[in-house]
């Protein structure tokens, strides 16, 4: 009778498939253990991504400013460029022009 230990291991493994399964005590404490140390973890990343966009925000604005200093001494370069420097070389080549005699080189400076 072959088929007598192969029924008693089915029904075996039937009546296990039947019991509750039951959860260890140590799992909640465990699963609330992990959920701990995730909140713990996700609060750290939380602090250090609000330090990192504080950080990033100030030097945003340190290059603003930089650029806006820049911006006005370029402003400020363009005035004396305008008002001093071209008008000076206008002069400069008005004064070269009248003192050529050379009649050719004249005629070349007029063109």
């Amino acid at each position: 009778m072959p088929s007598i230990p192969c029924l008693a291991k089915y029904s075996a493994v039937i009546r296990q498939q039947q019991q509750p399964q039951q959860t260890p005590i140590t799992t909640n404490y465990e699963s609330r253990s992990i959920e701990n140390i995730l909140n713990s973890f996700m609060n750290k990343i939380d602090a250090r991504i609000q330090q990192m966009e504080t950080t990033v925000m100030t030097q945003l604005c340190d290059i603003e400013i930089k650029i806006d200093k820049q911006q006005t001494i370029t402003n400020t370069l363009e005035e004396i460029i305008y008002d001093i420097v071209l008008p000076g070389t206008k002069l400069v080549q008005d004064v070269a022009f009248q003192m050529t005699r050379h009649a050719p080189t004249k005629q070349q400076l007029s063109d």
